[in-house]
């Protein structure tokens, strides 16, 4: 199906649970739309990437239309969720000026708890004995090790331009992204609107030129911008988000050799690729990890002319229809 030349009105609705790695709540978001016909059994859950919470990724409409939207206009019940730290989310407790184990702020190994209260509230308000689980970049570590955590739970794995597993990454790659050539001993990073923008607009090959939605370019700093604290004398595109430091100690484990094992997971999966990602999701690792899942029924697409940001760019309806038609065999 295709709604992009018809987009409906769609309306946000917020809940919350109880947080496990915090004393907090976490953030679930559903979307409406005027006339809503859900007909499939097995509900979706978003898990968003690293610094970008669900508002500004599964969530955010580009002409009217959303990842979550469109799979509502196809008959889907799908929530996002906010990582504690993230979005709507309450955040971690400031860690101060001194030292903190960056493992206990964010990472995949403290965040199942908080992952299974909401696919528990999900189930609970579906009536539905398992989800589909869909994944978007860093977000493929966490959801890998719920899944072989909780497999009853998870129906099906769709993992989007996945961070995958290296044995070893130069330390000037590492400092590029975190500014530092190992994870800072601090609780949060803190990345501009401006900023993360430039790091999803230059995701390309030398010589291309961008396939971002040009609703997101013209639209997307300023609206996550206007999301963040306002800080005296900051413009929109200034303004800093900060989340907690625990993704990039997922990034930086993935990257030397420490990452779930694909073999515990039975689920039918699904990976999503673009074939102009070099760095997060490369083709090679990409393979690797699709060859090593236990699935007996597992999937990889690759699109073309598309980045590791390709949930913003020409090529998402392509990938929305491609989840949804795998979604709707399970």
């Amino acid at each position: 199906m295709n709604i992009s030349a018809q987009p409906l009105r769609s309306y946000r609705r917020i809940e919350f649970v109880k947080a496990s790695s915090t004393s907090g709540k976490i953030a679930i978001s559903r979307i409406h739309h005027e006339i809503t016909e859900v007909n499939h059994q097995t509900p979706i859950l978003f898990l968003h990437g690293a610094t970008v919470s669900s508002e500004f990724t599964c969530e955010y409409e580009m002409d009217g239309v959303s990842w979550m939207s469109y799979l509502l206009a196809d008959g889907w019940a799908s929530f996002g969720l906010d990582l504690p730290g993230y979005g709507r989310s309450d955040p971690y407790p400031d860690g101060g000026a001194q030292e903190v184990d960056p493992r206990r702020f964010g990472s995949a190994e403290t965040v199942l708890g908080d992952i299974d209260n909401a696919v528990e509230w999900v189930l609970d308000k579906t009536s539905a004995e398992a989800l589909h689980l869909v994944a978007i970049s860093r977000g493929a570590i966490p959801a890998g090790y719920y899944t072989s955590r909780y497999p009853k739970k998870v129906q099906s794995l769709t993992l989007h331009a996945p961070i995958t597993r290296k044995e070893g990454v130069a330390p000037e790659i590492i400092q590029e992204l975190l500014g530092t050539p190992e994870v800072p001993k601090q609780p949060s990073f803190a990345l501009s609107a401006l900023d993360r923008f430039r790091l999803l607009e230059s995701d390309r090959p030398s010589g291309t030129t961008t396939n971002l939605e040009r609703s997101f370019i013209e639209n997307w700093v300023q609206d996550y911008g206007r999301a963040t604290p306002r800080v005296d004398g900051e413009d929109v595109g200034s303004r800093k988000i900060k989340t907690p430091i625990g993704f990039a100690v997922d990034i930086f484990d993935a990257w030397h050799g420490k990452y779930f094992d694909p073999r515990t997971i039975q689920c039918p999966t699904l990976i999503l690729r673009g074939d102009w990602d070099k760095l997060l999701t490369p083709a090679s690792e990409t393979q690797i990890l699709f060859e090593e899942l236990g699935s007996e029924e597992k999937y990889y697409i690759q699109l073309p002319h598309s980045t590791h940001s390709m949930l913003f760019e020409k090529s998402r309806f392509d990938m929305y229809r491609y989840v949804s038609e795998f979604l709707g065999k399970f």
